[in-house]
């Protein structure tokens, strides 16, 4: 690594107040230039959304706005037009990591080399609101009572051959559990030949053992985060707690 050059990574949990202190002349004696991809209202909606959702969330310790990387820059560097250097660094920083940025280039005590300050959300700024509604059919068994989901079993062309009981048909959950000495095997077994069409370690056990597993009941809320939809139903039940 060039001599004096280093990067550092701070977490910020006031955004607002750190930008003003790294773009102040009063407050900077060597401060030489600054730039910044969005305005103050985006650095605000920025600290008052994640404040809010810190909050929501319950968790302890201190709310993360966003980062600030420190990037002394080679000697060489002092020789170009400081506000060129900071707005070309800042604005391929943005493009290469679709984020919003602040930053404000120094002078180090000595005046050797530049350094940057660069702060960068971690929130993308939309050209558009992004409203996500989170809806839930309803179903009722054939005895009218009221059921989170109706099954169906259906061709390979999509359409339904059958209605399976009710009260013989469960959803499986994850985690699944199985000894040690009866799970390795089975894959191992598995390992053998193709994989094609095997969704859990139930099938695998099933498959490769003939050992049938068996069923236990679970929670509602037991719930695998897969798709963006299910971060909003796990956090309406974190809402609950």
């Amino acid at each position: 690594m060039t001599r004096h050059s280093f990067i550092q990574m701070s977490k910020l949990s006031n955004v607002k107040g750190r930008i003003s202190y790294i773009t102040s002349h009063a407050r900077q004696e060597n401060l030489y230039a600054t730039y910044r991809t969005a305005d103050n209202a985006f650095w605000s909606d920025l600290a008052k959304e994640c404040q809010q959702e810190f909050k929501r969330s319950g968790a302890d310790g201190k709310c993360i706005e966003a980062r600030e990387l420190i990037i002394a820059l080679p000697e060489i560097y002092t020789a170009y037009e400081p506000q060129q250097v900071l707005e070309d660094f800042t604005e391929e920083f943005r493009r290469r990591y679709n984020v919003e940025c602040v930053s404000a280039l120094h002078h180090n005590k000595k005046k050797t080399n530049y350094h940057i300050h660069l702060i960068f959300s971690e929130r993308r700024l939309l050209a558009e609101p992004d409203i996500k509604i989170a809806t839930r059919s309803v179903f009722y068994d054939e005895t009218g009572k009221r059921v989170r989901t109706k099954k169906e079993i259906a061709d390979e062309n999509g359409k339904i051959r059958e209605s399976p009981r009710r009260d013989l048909v469960w959803q499986a959950q994850t985690p699944q559990a199985f000894a040690a000495e009866l799970l390795f095997p089975a894959f191992e077994k598995l390992m053998q030949h193709s994989t094609e069409g095997i969704t859990d370690d139930a099938m695998v056990v099933e498959q490769e053992m003939g050992i049938a597993s068996v069923m236990v009941k679970g929670g509602y809320e037991n719930i695998k985060i897969t798709t963006p939809e299910d971060l909003l139903v796990a956090e309406s039940f974190l809402a609950e707690k």
